[in-house]
């Protein structure tokens, strides 16, 4: 791989004009705050409202995980004065602890509870038991994922879902790990319906104009990052989606987006634009997502650019639209499944333009000859020496987002 790494770009992201504000967040804060870095809000939403064109907002280190996602909608800076969101390397997740007393034993060591789940959640559902997420072998992108196991038939650690009478209404069943005698002993969490998504920018007329950076998502549901709408100019750098039901990154409909310095793993999916999504990132890796590693598809228009996939999914790399275009360069990637397929459309009018795009152990589906196939040994080094220097944005906070 050429040594092609893109530095932090401080013209992106300091336009700090006359007037501009500096509102800070402190998720250890009580009462109602000021914005003020002597009485920062308590949590995003407070801030996001008070932002305008120019401001900053900054997450403070929060020294614990932050069960919250950060939800934008219809906020615009200007392309002069954008809005930047600085959540400073803290990690948010989507998971809650369960309530032993929500829960009713059935059988011995097998717990119950009813939820109302929208239909969406149940094949992105999982639970986190002692600090490892237990997928029960389902994502929900790609073949191959595992049907509900009927409750009877749970394994010590399993988990499963059936629908109830009512509509939305399902009932949960877990049975406790080996070693457990209570569901306090198994340290269960859960992902909670109204954290959907770790970053989810949305709106009926859109956002634009916002820049966002730092900032860590895991265990949530949907997606890490979620994308909704007409929204223009959103820039992200250093971000990463860890553990999460759906995508990585996600951007629908008419969205226009560019990403600096990404890195996902273990969610269902890399990276999944669809719709007229118009995304573009550079220096990407990607490692241990399930379904998928990286999805374009309808008339995505994508950019991507010194990247690196450490794969294990189960279909590999999937470019399904017919229109739109597509730009790879300098791109590395291996995935050790024996399923997965680096794929292209059979006809299409997709504008396709690969350079030095190399990869190993994927079997191929109507792949350009612009791709070299190679063997892994002379991708890994790169692969691995790419993952070093995102890893190292983090402040070693990406290291802690991954310990159970």
């Amino acid at each position: 791989m050429r040594k092609k790494f893109f530095p932090l770009l401080a013209s992106s992201f300091c336009c700090v004009l006359a007037g501009a504000a500096e509102i800070y967040v402190d998720y250890n804060a009580s009462g109602r705050g000021n914005g003020s870095r002597q009485d920062p809000f308590p949590n995003f939403d407070r801030a996001i409202v008070r932002a305008k064109p120019g401001d900053t907002v900054r997450i403070l280190p929060a020294g614990k995980i932050i069960h919250d996602t950060l939800r934008i909608r219809d906020v615009n800076g200007t392309a002069k004065s954008p809005i930047v969101i600085d959540g400073m390397c803290n990690i948010f997740s989507g998971v809650k602890a369960v309530d032993p007393a929500d829960w009713k034993e059935v059988r011995p060591g097998v717990y119950c509870r009813r939820s109302v789940m929208p239909k969406a959640m149940v094949s992105r559902y999982f639970l986190v038991i002692r600090g490892r997420i237990v997928r029960m072998g389902r994502y929900s992108k790609g073949a191959g994922s595992a049907r509900l196991k009927d409750p009877d038939s749970l394994l010590p650690g399993e988990w499963t879902i059936r629908s109830a009478a009512e509509k939305n209404q399902r009932d949960i069943f877990v049975r406790l790990p080996e070693g457990c005698a209570s569901l306090k002993d198994a340290r269960i969490e859960e992902p909670g319906t109204k954290t959907v998504s770790g970053v989810h920018i949305s709106g009926k007329k859109g956002s634009s104009h916002i820049r966002l950076r730092n900032i860590i998502v895991r265990h949530v549901w949907n997606d890490g990052f979620n994308f909704h709408g007409p929204n223009t100019h959103l820039e992200l750098e250093n971000i990463a989606a860890v553990e999460c039901g759906d995508d990585g990154i996600s951007a629908h409909e008419e969205n226009q987006i560019v990403v600096r310095n990404y890195v996902a793993i273990g969610n269902s999916t890399g990276i999944c634009h669809v719709q007229k999504a118009d995304c573009r990132h550079e220096n990407v890796y990607l490692e241990g997502n399930l379904g998928v590693d990286i999805e374009f598809t309808r008339d995505t228009r994508n950019v991507l650019i010194n990247a690196a996939v450490k794969g294990s999914s189960h279909d590999g790399i999937l470019v399904l639209n017919r229109t739109g275009s597509l730009l790879m360069a300098n791109c590395r990637f291996v995935n050790r499944a024996k399923t997965a397929v680096f794929s292209f459309p059979a006809k299409s009018e997709l504008k396709t333009t690969l350079k030095d795009v190399k990869f190993a152990d994927y079997r191929t589906r109507n792949c350009p000859a612009d791709a070299e196939k190679t063997d892994a040994a002379n991708l890994t080094p790169a692969v691995e020496e790419l993952r070093k220097k995102l890893f190292a944005l983090f402040n070693g906070q990406l290291e802690r987002a991954l310990e159970p």
